[in-house]
């Protein structure tokens, strides 16, 4: 490791009723602080979102994002926060919902 920020991306589908605090308890992240009413989980280096997405090949009704930072330098959960809203924005019209 050269000790530069690393970012990564990933997508879980959730059941129905999935809020962003719980993707985060089912990913293993401990002592998230949930913001914006809700809709963010936020630790010191992962931020989670859940979108709504009804794919029933999936038998779900969420999608979660979760945005890790590897080597963060800080408290960088403000601007994860800010990112992962417009890339959920932005990718979750590529999903295969049911709309």
């Amino acid at each position: 490791m050269d000790g530069d920020i690393e970012l990564t991306v990933e997508g879980v589908w959730r059941p129905s009723g999935t809020a962003a605090e719980q993707a985060a308890s089912e990913e293993l992240t401990f002592e998230s602080r949930s913001t914006d009413s809700g809709r963010f989980a936020l630790s010191d280096d992962n931020a989670f979102t859940v979108v709504d997405c009804a794919n029933t090949d999936y038998k779900a009704g969420k999608y979660s994002f979760e945005v890790t930072v590897s080597h963060p330098g800080g408290d960088v959960g403000r601007k994860m926060q800010r990112f992962l809203a417009a890339f959920s924005e932005s990718n979750a019209r590529k999903l295969p919902c049911r709309r």
